[in-house]
């Protein structure tokens, strides 16, 4: 009997200790668990953090660098996208050089409203929690049409004995901002023999002191007039130049048209002679034209 109550106790006594033992164990693992959610404790935080991208209270996980998504090259008349991964917590700066108008700052989407005048640019972003940050980078080119032209078919038709009306059109219509000039270039037929361009003058006041007949065509075909006249419209395109001139008239036309940040000019020069006189009213008629060569003006 004394030897039975002697098992007993040491068989009570091993059970205690591992209750004990189990006890403190599980205590010690969620005391792990608590440090390693407030920070404390110097835990490896390898297996206790969210594998996304995440700013915290100072808590992170950035990447090594920002990939930015979208194109490689950009069409300079429609706006365009560019996007980041979510990254929950962080602060967003967008930068993009040369500068150009964008919205969606602070947010991981940005659009670059066109048009765009540069031939590349630069779009950078920065993530940031705290006193760490990481950025990232991508290059795009401007992808600019192959067919720009500022080359146009100059009509005159006879309004009445003593003036014809002047109707411009360009092979270019939407797509490309429109600036048309038109000067006296002496009375037939001691016109000017030089067929000089007309200096680009999109201030209305300084184009009047020039003596520039002219408007303006928006590449969405909103016709403004500048300079010196009244009644001048569009024309017949809805993005030429279309005036009334007296009989007997030189005078020249430079059309310049403005695309991806590059602009191209044709010039000109006609002579309305004595002997038009003689057409009926309304008849058109084909002028005597020297057209001069198409420039890319820097």
């Amino acid at each position: 009997m004394r030897t039975f109550k002697t098992i007993t106790f040491f068989l009570l006594l091993l059970f205690s200790n591992l209750i004990i033992s189990q006890i403190r164990t599980t205590t010690k693992a969620d005391q792990n668990a608590l440090d390693a959610v407030s920070g404390r404790g110097g835990i490896d935080w390898v297996n206790n953090y969210p594998k996304t991208c995440f700013c915290c209270d100072g808590v992170f996980n950035l990447p090594t660098a920002v990939a930015i998504n979208g194109p490689q090259t950009i069409d300079c008349a429609k706006p365009t996208v560019f996007t980041i991964d979510n990254c929950k917590g962080t602060t967003i700066n967008w930068s993009v050089s040369p500068s150009v108008s964008f919205t969606g700052q602070g947010t991981n989407s940005i659009t670059l409203n066109a048009p765009f005048s540069g031939s590349s640019y630069t779009i950078s972003v920065t993530l940031r929690c705290g006193e760490k940050s990481v950025t990232g980078t991508r290059s795009v080119k401007l992808n600019v049409p192959s067919n720009v032209t500022p080359a146009f078919l100059t009509t005159l038709t006879q309004v009445n004995p003593n003036s014809w009306n002047i109707n411009t059109v360009p092979t270019m219509l939407s797509g490309v901002d429109h600036w048309w000039g038109i000067q006296y270039n002496g009375v037939y037929p001691n016109c000017s023999n030089q067929c000089l361009p007309i200096p680009y003058t999109p201030d209305s006041s300084a184009a009047y002191n020039l003596g520039i007949f002219g408007g303006t065509v928006s590449s969405t075909g909103i016709f403004t007039p500048i300079g010196q006249g009244t009644n001048k419209t569009s024309g017949t395109s809805g993005y030429g130049i279309n005036y009334n001139f007296p009989n007997n008239s030189c005078f020249k036309i430079t059309h310049y048209v403005r695309v991806c940040g590059v602009t191209y000019r044709q010039t000109q020069c006609v002579k309305v002679e004595t002997n038009n006189l003689k057409v009926a009213n309304g008849t058109s008629i084909k002028p005597n034209i020297t057209v001069g060569e198409i420039e890319i003006v820097k």
